[in-house]
């Protein structure tokens, strides 16, 4: 019978068979050593008893020669049920373990396929670029094998530390890169930290700059280049970002309340221009009605109140300028407005023709042609050149 070590089986006990034609057991049935874990026969043990037991009975005396024939025969019978049970549990437990071999090396298969790709990358140089999510999805699936591994029996003893060495091996070299890829990756990752520092640094000291425009295109260059800069620790990268991201509120919440109070304040100004242009346009009125110097000083003070009011906002300013702008154009300049534009003969082209502003004191010319008396010229200059407007 074979004689290979092997665990327990679930084959018939052969130790009450061996008990029952032993002449004199040394000891009970239970306790006979060849039980293995839960009580299962171990078919080394019980073989090696069997041979003990043989061996004893050629040490015992003869027994009466009525009772010798069948006493022989009871203990051959016992001990041939018990090498030819012994002998099938062995021809199964070598069918089990050429069932786990196969079983080990499609691991090993499988486990050398997963593995391949990164070996490859390591040889050439690339390993590290391959994403993290793919290192981690690898590493479980290895994982699951190993796990695997260990729910498969044992193999015979003269394969079983090959295919484990086998096994293993793919694993180191697997696990062995991740390990080397993730010591360069912590080391990016607190040069990442360093520059995510310096970039915070930046912005606090911009986060309270006065000059609005130059701090808020420095501030957008270093959010640029935050988004370029690696990942950073995990254990440190909520806290770095939280500090950027507090920097960059504070400068742009100070900047937006100071843009709501200036447009608080260009709102104003906007009213107390639009107000400005009612009271000159209704100097128009005063200044049609014959009371022009009048008109014409109080319009003078109105300019110097415009030039005292503030920005109005900005898509507001232009119309507002141009409707304080022409009302005055009609108080200092009246003849204009009321002079019909002298028509342009069909047959000439007068596009290029050089344009040509009149700044003669035109009421005191007209007043001459007429043959009447001039008017003040001081006040007739007054009425031609009204003074310079500011911008809005």
């Amino acid at each position: 019978p074979a004689t290979d070590a092997a665990p327990a089986t679930d084959a018939p006990a052969p130790a009450q068979i061996v008990a029952s034609a032993a002449p004199a057991p040394s000891m009970p049935v239970g306790n006979l050593p060849v039980y293995g874990k839960g009580g299962k026969v171990d078919l080394k043990k019980a073989t090696a008893l069997m041979k003990v037991l043989q061996a004893e009975w050629k040490t015992v005396g003869p027994a009466p020669k009525e009772r010798s024939e069948q006493l022989w025969q009871r203990f051959k019978i016992a001990g041939d049920e018990v090498y030819h049970r012994t002998h099938t549990g062995f021809e199964k437990l070598g069918e089990s373990r050429g069932e786990n071999l196969r079983k080990k090396e499609e691991l090993c298969e499988k486990v050398e396929a997963l593995v391949a790709p990164f070996a490859q990358a390591a040889e050439e140089g690339a390993a590290g670029a391959a994403p993290a999510a793919e290192w981690k999805e690898t590493a479980e699936k290895i994982k699951a094998l190993q796990e695997e591994w260990k729910k498969v029996g044992p193999v015979a003893k003269e394969q079983a530390d090959a295919v484990w060495k086998r096994f293993r091996a793919a694993c180191d070299v697997f696990f062995g890169k991740r390990k080397e890829i993730a010591g360069k990756a912590s080391e990016e990752r607190s040069e990442n930290l360093r520059k995510l520092e310096e970039l915070c640094a930046r912005v606090e000291a911009l986060a309270d700059a006065p000059d609005w425009k130059r701090a808020a295109n420095d501030i957008k260059a270093a959010q640029a280049e935050w988004k370029s800069v690696g990942p950073a620790p995990r254990s440190d990268s909520d806290k770095v970002w939280k500090r950027f991201r507090a920097a960059c509120d504070r400068f742009f919440n100070r900047r937006n309340q100071a843009v709501a109070e200036q447009d608080h304040e260009r709102s104003g100004n906007l009213e107390k221009k639009q107000k400005l242009c009612e009271r000159a346009e209704a100097l128009v009125e005063l200044s049609r009605e014959g009371d022009r110097d009048q008109a014409m000083k109080e319009a003078k003070q109105l300019q110097a109140e415009w030039k005292k009011a503030g920005p109005v906002p900005r898509e507001h300013g232009d119309a507002i300028w141009r409707r304080f702008r022409a009302a005055c154009d009609r108080i200092f300049n009246p003849e204009e407005e009321a002079a019909p534009e002298a028509p342009v003969a069909p047959e000439q082209d007068r596009s290029n023709w050089p344009k040509f502003e009149n700044k003669l004191p035109l009421a005191g010319v007209l007043a001459q042609l007429a043959g009447a008396a001039p008017t003040d010229d001081k006040k007739a200059d007054a009425a031609a050149e009204p003074e310079a407007k500011p911008a809005p």
